[in-house]
């Protein structure tokens, strides 16, 4: 159904109508040229009036700058350019110098108009207003017309913008602006200084009228046309670059990396952890093997050995593995919160990088024990000492028994193999007569003891008792034998108790004062305690899309143990199954703007999300009851499952060779996890926090999106930072006509002036 609004526009359309008539929520610059064709076309019609002149009391040139410096007091509330760096830039080099030619002519201009139209004034000399005129059109060195024909000549090279910032040059990260706000100040700053140059061309024409050097209308309309054709092919160049630019806005690698300034740490989250398997069940024993503690605790430690030497375990230990027996470890100061800086096995193997070790390597290696067994016997009764091979056969008696215990408790080195699992026969002399027993189904299969190199032998230790009383049918006789056992240390995976780390993430919104017009200039990521939290910066929102900086919004701290805090509602904790955050790059819809960022959960990723709040672009006035909050609730689980984005063999980040980019995309999720074992010994929880401000132009800047992305690259546990995206100007960027003239009768000038 056509409503009649939309029949109006379609009727207004067939007859020609231009489209400028339906464009209100222009650019700063764009509307304030508009505003300069109103004043042109007024004074027009006042200097080719013989009445109007006669009527000025003070003089018409005096008239004319009056209305010229009142003119300047619209151009001094727009905020000015920011002035790209675009040093490599030699198109923009060149756009630059002939602008400065301009603002100088102009800065001359505003202080002989400011001091003509100071109240009590005495007109300067007419020669001093024509020599103002003469320099301002015809100067064959600095003189406007040739500024900007030479400027004319750069944009037929190309599209300014799109070159500009298509060359090689800094990161726009490291300029603190997006690609799409580059352009745009690139344009405001082009358009704002044609503007000015503009004006002073129409001033002179007009004070050259008034002297009476000639009618001028002609070059007057000239230097309008070819200024309305320009103006018209810069604002499509913009727009055209502008629509094509990217609006993100983050952080790069600082110069140098400090911990507290330019990131923070996630800790003791999954850890690399050393722990005996003596350690890791109630009973205190080693019948299984590393392999098997996936999931366990500690529950003691065995005779004071390392364990008590080491700060330990108080969460969960997690997916254990054997790496070798022996080792060499170097533990980290006492104020780190690593474990160890490193670990040296027998084997060669090394994890993390070895060096100088400021509280000396602790020598660690396997223990055994005697593992007691009983089982019955209804034949004679043996008692005795002997070492038996891997066959089960006694092979020598007491004395080399003791050669073999002196062996294991004095640790002579050897070679050692993985512990097996083997049927045991015993075999035993007694009254000079070999017997043989076979252990019954439940002494079978055991794990057998380490074996030494020379030999391969295995202590077996055995005592007989038996009933000195009368022999009676229901009473068995038992042995007891005891079994050196291989007791392994592991190398696990320690999630520490949450007292001890630092790993919540504050679920508290942080949200501008929309109810004075304020909205979020700036966002980063900080650590306060044990907690990370979003802070935004928040600046006064003015009309067409205008900023003035404001300052951070303080954050009320709090811990998760405070009284009056809740898990779930004012903080997440992260755990070895809770520890995916998504990252993703969220924007406004359109007529939007950003004014809040928060986390809150979904399933058991930790989420971000937006708040978005609609306003008048040309007032510059939020609805702040009509604001919302945005996310993207995809999962992993859904239709087009969100992706992960897998860390490999990760390294500390701030070791990194090479400038960590951007290597996430939307809708993609990274889980926290420990370094890579040989880089690092899993002793560190990465990603890191990169806590770094993005701040665009130090919070002059519209923003209305923002987002969680990572930086990293292949062999890094890369950084997790904020983002924000630069609001997008491409539809406000506009240079509509001039409206029409009644041109008067001709004259020939005086003189022939440069036109443009």
């Amino acid at each position: 159904m056509i409503t009649a609004a939309t029949l109006m526009v379609l009727l207004a359309l067939g007859a020609g109508a231009p489209a400028a008539a339906f464009t209100v929520d222009l650019s700063a610059v764009d509307a304030l040229r508009n505003e300069l064709y109103k004043l042109e076309a007024e004074l027009w019609r006042n200097v080719t009036d013989s009445a109007w002149k006669e009527s000025m009391a003070l003089g018409a040139d005096v008239e004319l700058t009056k209305a010229f410096q009142r003119f300047d007091e619209r151009v001094e509330p727009i905020p000015q350019p920011h002035l790209p760096p675009l040093e490599h830039s030699w198109l923009w080099l060149k756009t630059v110098e002939k602008l400065r030619i301009i603002d100088g002519l102009y800065k001359a201009f505003v202080d002989f108009a400011t001091r003509q139209a100071a109240p009590g004034a005495v007109p300067a000399p007419v020669r001093e207003w024509l020599d103002l005129a003469e320099n301002v059109l015809m100067d064959p060195t600095s003189s406007v017309p040739q500024a900007v024909q030479k400027l004319s000549n750069v944009y037929d090279m190309g599209n300014l913008f799109l070159k500009s910032v298509q060359e090689d040059g800094p990161d726009r990260c490291e300029l603190q602006l997006s690609t799409h706000q580059v352009i745009y100040d690139m344009y405001k700053t082009v358009a704002l200084t044609e503007i000015k140059g503009y004006a002073m061309m129409q001033f002179s024409w007009m004070l050259l009228r008034v002297y009476g050097k000639g009618n001028f209308t002609q070059e007057a309309s000239l230097t309008r046309k070819r200024y309305d054709e320009r103006t018209a092919k810069t604002a499509l160049a913009a727009r055209a670059a502008m629509a094509s630019a990217g609006r993100d806005v983050y952080t790069c690698d600082p110069p140098h990396h400090e911990e507290g300034t330019t990131f923070a740490q996630v800790t003791r989250l999954l850890q690399g952890y050393i722990e005996n398997e003596v350690d890791m069940n109630k009973d205190g024993t080693c019948r299984e093997n590393c392999a098997f503690y996936t999931l366990t605790q500690r529950h003691g430690c065995y005779k004071d050995q390392f364990c008590a030497r080491q700060p330990a375990c108080s969460g969960r230990i997690i997916n254990c593995q054997y790496i070798d027996s022996d080792m060499w470890i170097c533990p980290a100061t006492w104020n780190s919160n690593r474990r160890y800086e490193y670990i040296e096995y027998e084997n060669g193997r090394t994890l993390g990088h070895p060096g100088s070790c400021r509280r000396g390597v602790t020598k660690v290696y396997h223990p055994f024990t005697l593992h007691i067994s009983p089982f019955t016997n209804d034949s004679n009764i043996y008692s005795g000492v002997c070492v038996v091979n891997e066959d089960g056969v006694c092979v020598g008696g007491f004395v080399v028994a003791l050669a073999v215990l002196a062996l294991l408790v004095l640790h002579v080195p050897v070679r050692r193999r993985r512990p097996e699992v083997r049927p045991l026969l015993q075999h035993a002399r007694h009254d000079g007569r070999r017997r043989q027993q076979q252990v019954s189904d439940a002494n079978v299969t055991i794990r057998t003891p380490e074996r030494i190199q020379n030999g391969k032998l295995m202590l077996l230790m055995f005592v007989a008792q038996s009933d000195k009383r009368k022999p009676s049918p229901s009473v068995d006789s038992w042995w007891q034998w005891w079994k050196v056992l291989h007791c392994s240390y592991c190398f696990c995976l320690c999630e520490d108790v949450a007292e001890s780390s630092e790993r919540f993430f504050s679920m508290r919104e942080a949200l501008s004062d929309v109810a004075t017009n304020k909205v979020v200039t700036g966002l980063r990521l900080v650590k306060l305690g044990r907690i990370f939290h979003l802070q935004i910066s928040e600046g006064s929102l003015e009309a067409r899309g205008e900023v003035k900086p404001g300052e951070w919004v303080k954050i009320r701290q709090f811990d998760p143990n405070d009284h009056d805090t809740k898990e779930g509602v004012d903080y997440h904790t992260l755990t070895y199954e809770n520890r995916a955050i998504d990252l993703d790059e969220l924007d406004s819809p359109e007529g939007h703007v950003l004014t809040g960022v928060r986390f809150r959960t979904v399933g058991a990723h930790l989420h971000f999300e937006i708040h978005a709040t609609p306003f008048n672009y040309t007032t510059g006035r939020l609805a702040a009851a009509r604001g919302q909050w945005l996310s993207n609730d995809n999962t992993e689980g859904g239709d087009q499952p969100r992706s992960v984005l897998t860390l490999v063999r990760p390294d500390i980040p701030t070791r990194s060779k090479i400038p960590l980019k951007v290597d996430s995309k939307h809708d993609q999720y990274v889980e926290f996890t420990h370094t890579d074992l040989e880089a690092d010994a899993a002793q560190s929880t990465v990603p890191f926090i990169d806590i770094q401000p993005v701040q665009p132009l130090k919070g002059a800047t519209l923003a209305s999106g923002a987002g969680l992305i990572h930086r990293g690259a292949q062999g890094s546990g890369g950084f997790i930072g904020v983002k924000l995206i630069t609001y997008n100007y491409t539809r406000h960027v506009r240079a509509e006509p001039p409206p029409p003239h009644a041109e008067p009768q001709e004259s020939a000038p005086e003189f022939t002036p440069i036109v443009n």
